[in-house]
């Protein structure tokens, strides 16, 4: 268009009708913007009778350098909660029966041969009592009762001593001979290492940390996407000092009844020395040699130190069943290790988790099936043929079975591995016991994260 050229008065008034907002027609009222989402209660729900199961699948790689030599290990960790809810109360609280019915650890590192415990391997349930099974599974197939309320707070967990008491079964007759868990020589030792392990793992404060990463608690209080909310947790570990974790949360969305909380963790360890440097005036010179050389072998005191540990979580929780029904992580922990006489060791560790629900509507829940001993080769009529649950998935084979399959099992199916509860020896074949009824295993189960122990999440 030349210059000087006017544009139409039709384009003019068509350009600036289209820059105008829009009125509405005559006769008609104009629409109300939609209305923002209405405030939420993450709430749990529980009926009596009704059988959830979290399976926790955790893959942890560390990367680091130690005695100037670098170093790569993978570790995958996999565990499965049973709960049933034996009682659910007006208020919203509840008692739950819970039951680990899956544990399985696996290492890997060049150089070296895998190790690891499984739950669904006929030879490491021979041996489930002794170390390496007992630091992993003291609590496999032995019930404990967890009362909860509406918003996730878990007030109690009974039936740990029994747990504890079962894990250090193995090491009885060590203790009398040198005095006790409280022997500078045990304290010292590797021993005293798992002994402190399953104490605080499989205690009462330990499994409500271990819980926090499925039975996460929320505010009581209705929420609307974009609130937040914050938690702190400490903790005191014997070995590495002072753990402080801070939980920042968000209600990131809600849609079609599913709530997205989206958590990021941070973590913060006060290192401390393992060993107090105060010589105990009531030892004798032999006991202190003995310190002595077993602290040379350690490396020498010690401090841990988290330099950056960060995690960001992803948790779904529907509205209306009131559980959780999907969680991932990941996240990168950087350590350094001050130790004595020694360079720095450091560390890089990236943390990944998945957790997988399962339901089995209330009042499914089968009567328990009877189990042979592998060696016998037998078979009941219902392992002839595989198994279907509420959701026609495949079950896991019996304790008495031997698995078609080398590896874990599915996520959200528990192991029907069970074992009886009675320790074999060390080192002793397993024998064929006579058939007993194994625990109804109506659904699957969960780590972790693992504080106000979470892994959190």
């Amino acid at each position: 268009m030349k210059a000087g050229t006017k544009f139409p008065v039709v384009a003019v008034a068509i350009t600036v009708a289209m820059l105008l907002p829009a009125r509405p027609v005559e006769g008609e009222e104009a629409k109300p913007p939609a209305p923002a989402a209405a405030p939420v209660l993450l709430k749990w729900k529980f009926t009596a009778g009704e059988v959830f199961t979290y399976t926790v699948a955790n893959t942890r790689v560390v990367k680091g350098e130690m005695g100037g030599q670098k170093m790569e290990v993978l570790e995958r960790r996999e565990k499965a909660f049973k709960f049933v809810v034996k009682e659910a109360k007006p208020d919203g609280s509840a008692v739950l029966e819970l039951t680990t019915v899956k544990c399985e650890q696996a290492q890997e590192q060049e150089g070296r041969e895998p190790r690891g415990w499984s739950s669904t391997k006929a030879e490491d349930l021979a041996a489930r009592d002794v170390p390496p099974g007992v630091a992993v599974a003291a609590d496999l197939d032995m019930p404990l009762t967890v009362t909860v309320d509406a918003t996730g707070v878990i007030a109690s967990v009974n039936g740990t001593d029994a747990v504890i008491e079962r894990g250090l079964r193995f090491c009885q007759a060590d203790l009398k001979k040198v005095g006790g868990e409280e022997s500078p020589l045990i304290k010292m030792s590797p021993l005293g290492g798992l002994i402190r392990h399953i104490r605080s793992t499989f205690g009462e404060e330990g499994k409500k940390t271990e819980l926090k990463g499925v039975l996460f608690d929320f505010p009581d209080k209705p929420l609307k996407v974009g609130d937040t909310w914050k938690e702190e947790v400490v903790t005191q570990d014997a070995e590495a000092g002072t753990l402080k974790e801070t939980y920042s949360y968000a209600l990131a969305s809600v849609k079609d009844d599913q709530a997205i909380i989206q958590v990021e963790a941070n973590l913060v360890l006060k290192g401390k020395d393992q060993e107090e440097k105060k010589d105990d005036p009531a030892e004798d010179e032999h006991t202190k040699a003995i310190k002595k050389r077993l602290k040379q072998m350690q490396g020498g005191e010690a401090s841990i130190h988290v330099v950056t540990s960060t995690n960001l979580y992803q948790h779904t929780f529907d509205l209306k069943q009131g559980k959780l029904v999907d969680s991932q992580s990941s996240g990168v922990r950087k350590l350094r290790i001050d130790r004595e006489n020694e360079p720095p060791e450091t560390q890089e560790m990236s943390l990944s988790s998945q957790i997988t629900f399962a339901r089995e509507a209330a009042g499914a829940a089968k009567p328990p099936a009877e189990t042979i001993a592998p060696e016998s080769g037998a078979k009941s009529p219902d392992d002839a043929k595989p198994a279907t649950g509420e959701t026609g998935e495949k079950k896991e084979p019996s304790a008495g079975e031997a698995p078609a399959k080398a590896g874990p099992a599915a996520p959200g199916e528990p192991a029907k591995n069970a074992p009886s509860g009675k320790a074999t020896p060390s080192g002793a074949a397993p024998t064929t016991p006579a058939k007993k009824e194994a625990p109804a295993k109506p659904g699957a189960a969960a780590n972790q994260p693992t504080g106000k122990e979470k892994p959190k999440k």
